[in-house]
C-alpha cells in the first residue's frame, strides 16, 4: 500500500526542515490527528502519524505505537509491516523484527527478500 515506508526508521541521517516546512508538517500532523478522531479505523492515517511524530519531534516511541495501531487494524499491509520491521531493526529489537520478517515472508511480499538481508546484516553486526 505505502511502498515508501520501506526505509522508514532505517536512516542515520537527520531530517532537517526550515521553519515553513516544519509548520506545514505540523499542520499535516494536526490533520492526521483529526482524521483519526473522525475515523479511528484508518490504518494508513495511524502509520503516517507515526512518521510525523518521528520526523517532527524525534519521538520514536510514538512512531512505533502508531505503527502497532496501524497493524492492529490491517495486519497484512506489507508496507507498514516493513516500516515497523525497519524500526525494530534500527532500534536493536531483533526478536520483534524476526516476528515481523516471518510475517512479511508469509505474505509473499516483494519486500521480504531485501528485508531478510537487512535483518541478517543487523544480526551479524553489519
Amino acid at each position: 500500500m505505502i511502498d515508501w515506508f520501506y526505509d522508514a526508521g532505517t536512516s542515520d541521517d537527520p531530517i532537517v526542515y526550515d521553519d515553513a516546512e516544519l509548520e506545514s508538517y505540523r499542520l499535516a500532523r494536526t490533520h492526521l490527528q483529526n482524521s483519526i478522531r473522525i475515523n479511528p479505523n484508518d490504518p494508513t492515517a495511524h502509520a503516517l502519524l507515526g512518521n510525523a511524530f518521528a520526523e517532527i519531534d524525534g519521538d520514536a516511541e510514538r512512531q512505533l505505537d502508531c505503527y502497532c495501531k496501524s497493524l492492529a487494524l490491517d495486519p497484512d499491509d506489507d508496507g507498514i509491516v516493513v516500516a515497523r520491521l525497519g524500526w525494530y531493526i534500527s532500534n536493536g529489537q531483533l526478536n520483534d523484527a524476526l516476528v515481523d520478517l516471518l510475517h512479511l515472508e508469509s505474505l509473499d511480499s516483494d519486500h521480504a527478500s531485501p528485508m531478510r538481508t537487512h535483518y541478517e546484516n543487523a544480526v551479524n553486526g553489519g
